[in-house]
């Protein structure tokens, strides 16, 4: 089952088909909807919407684009609205700095900040929208410490994200962060110690492998998830790898035999590590007895860009608890020794994937 935590089916687009459309959900294997409001008027179709369909459920709030008429009233009508027990949060709500037409700053966090204190009031979770506007964000949120949420689309830095996580706050990641330009992405998600689980992408991979008309058993699917990182990107890059290897050498079906051979034939590992990550591994073992070792003097060493091993490879390794950052380098831990088949000296570190977030 999917649970869509945030989708607009208030919006205009939808007023052709909205309720077929919702209506054929359950079929489509969507268990779960959480639609907030932007404004009053959508936040009261929100919760029409939720009382009449029993998988939907509605968030109402102001969104910063439409607090350009805001009067304290409003909070008032919310918090009726908010009792229904339909609604489950206060949102979407929050700070937008991107467009220069939108309300001016000062309204903006006046806004957030009364939306804020009526989550606190009624003990409910908010449903954050910041963009562009990190630091105001983070700065507001920190004055109310009972009230927790999500930040709904996170683009803001790994600190910010260690420290949102630390006060108890969920970070959402949407379709941007396969973007080419999402250079902090990798980083932002390890720090988050976040990611699909195996069963959701696995579905993800069904549904690729649909698209590109490739049968594919469930186990096959679960293979590919397993190495993939989490990341449905990895999954998908893998199935239109391994698909050639159906071809040639099966009957064009990625079961689960195929899929393992697949793997085994691009060096991947039963963890997902690459034979790039295994090189960083073994390289600060072998030449510099466990580290640390700067990054640049590593990036040298295995012949490769400095920002291809901080992109692509340091986010997994320290999620995984293979690799951590010390101010004088990188170090690897007991845990990359064991992985790696390697004798365990006495100083490796010991770090899980857990610990590597307060580093």
């Amino acid at each position: 089952m999917l649970f869509d935590t945030h989708a607009h089916y208030d919006d205009e687009r939808f007023d052709g088909d909205r309720e077929a459309l919702l209506a054929s959900m359950p079929e489509k294997n969507v268990g779960l909807i959480v639609n907030p409001g932007c404004d009053l008027p959508t936040s009261r179709m929100a919760v029409a919407l939720a009382e009449k369909f029993d998988f939907v459920y509605a968030a109402v709030g102001i969104h910063p684009e439409n607090c350009g008429d805001f009067e304290p009233g409003m909070i008032d009508r919310l918090r009726q609205m908010a009792k229904n027990p339909r609604v489950v949060a206060i949102g979407e709500i929050g700070l937008d700095y991107y467009w220069a037409e939108n309300p001016p700053k000062e309204l903006q966090q006046e806004v957030l900040r009364r939306q804020l204190r009526l989550a606190e009031e009624l003990g409910l979770p908010v449903i954050i929208h910041d963009r562009d506007a990190h630091r105001d964000t983070l700065e507001i949120v920190r004055e109310f410490p009972r009230v927790r949420g999500v930040f709904h689309c996170f683009a803001g830095s790994a600190e910010m994200a260690r420290e949102l996580i630390k006060m108890g706050w969920m970070l959402s990641f949407n379709g941007a962060v396969t973007f080419k330009n999402a250079k902090k992405a990798p980083e932002v998600i390890a720090a988050a110690h976040c990611g699909l689980s195996t069963a959701a992408v696995s579905c993800v991979t069904n549904m690729a492998a649909g698209i590109l008309d490739q049968p594919i058993t469930p186990e096959g699917a679960y293979e590919l998830a397993k190495c993939s990182r989490g990341t449905p990107r990895v999954a998908n890059r893998f199935l239109k790898r391994i698909r050639d290897f159906a071809t040639v050498l099966g009957d064009g079906v990625i079961d689960r035999d195929v899929a393992l051979m697949g793997l085994k034939r691009m060096d991947v590992d039963a963890l997902g590590l690459d034979e790039l990550d295994r090189s960083v591994l073994r390289a600060i073992i072998e030449m510099y007895n466990g580290g640390p070792v700067g990054l640049e003097t590593l990036a040298a060493a295995l012949g490769e860009e400095a920002v291809t091993l901080e992109d692509l490879c340091e986010p997994y390794l320290m999620q995984m608890g293979f690799l951590t950052r010390t101010p004088r380098g990188r170090c690897v831990t007991e845990r990359a020794y064991q992985h790696l088949h390697r004798p365990v000296p006495g100083g490796a570190t010991a770090a899980s994937p857990m610990e590597q977030l307060s580093l």
